[in-house]
């Protein structure tokens, strides 16, 4: 996959999450929202909850790492690390193979107010943002921790 590619399939994942959430998610009742599907798996706001805790890292990460790309875009093969590659198994929706979370990036058993969806919209947008500022750069010269 070229990085070119790999940009226009990102940004449209993030817009069909986005239509989704705001479609699908946002106007359910907080009620709706904080039901389990059993007592040992998180609740759709603690899911949208555990995808902020990412965002308010991985935002500021990838920020971080354009703002350090002097290089101008080139459409080569996306390279990635070795860790890097495991993360994207792990987080591909066809993995259905559940993964321990950090203990502070777990929402399990939070009171979480409504605006938390506002949170994750508001997170969606600014990533979208930096995908589109993405598609200038060698995204091949950036690093994210």
């Amino acid at each position: 996959m070229t990085t070119q590619q790999l940009l226009g399939r990102l940004q449209e994942d993030a817009k069909a999450i986005t239509e989704y959430i705001r479609n699908e998610v946002q106007p359910a009742s907080l009620h709706i929202l904080n039901q389990k599907p059993s007592a040992d798996r998180w609740s759709a706001i603690e899911c949208i909850e555990h995808l902020n805790r990412y965002h308010s890292f991985y935002l500021d990460e990838i920020e971080r790492a354009l703002s350090r790309i002097d290089s101008t875009s080139k459409n080569e093969a996306v390279k990635y690390s070795w860790l890097g590659k495991k993360f994207i198994t792990m987080m591909e929706p066809s993995n259905s193979r559940q993964h321990k979370t950090l203990k502070h990036m777990n929402p399990s058993n939070s009171v979480l107010p409504k605006n938390t969806v506002e949170v994750f919209l508001n997170g969606q947008a600014r990533l979208q943002a930096l995908l589109q500022q993405a598609e200038s750069k060698n995204i091949n010269a950036g690093k994210v921790r």
